[in-house]
């Protein structure tokens, strides 16, 4: 976690990629900026 002058920037690791989906369309309900970046397997 980062602290920017709007907020703060998180990373999150170790999750799948439907669990990543989930929780960014949650942080995005919300008014939250989510992305998700990492490799296909």
């Amino acid at each position: 976690m980062v602290q920017r002058s709007g907020g703060f920037d998180a990373n999150v690791m170790g999750l799948t990629r439907d669990e990543a989906d989930l929780a960014c369309r949650r942080l995005q309900s919300r008014g939250t900026q989510c992305f998700m970046v990492g490799t296909e397997e």
